[in-house]
């Protein structure tokens, strides 16, 4: 999916509100993605550790 945020024929399919999402939406749109995956990783990360000290 982030991947697909670079690619100039995947954007032509996004929309919003109706319009195009343009290359400064598109990049916010990945750098969110990505902060999203992170912490995500990093909640699965601590959930782990704490499971096994159990």
């Amino acid at each position: 999916m982030i991947s697909g945020l670079s690619n100039k024929n995947s954007l032509a399919f996004l929309k919003n509100n109706g319009s195009p999402v343009d290359e400064d939406d598109a990049e916010l749109l990945k750098i969110s993605l990505e902060n999203v995956a992170r912490q995500s990783l990093l909640l699965s990360r601590k959930r782990n550790r704490e499971n096994n000290d159990k």
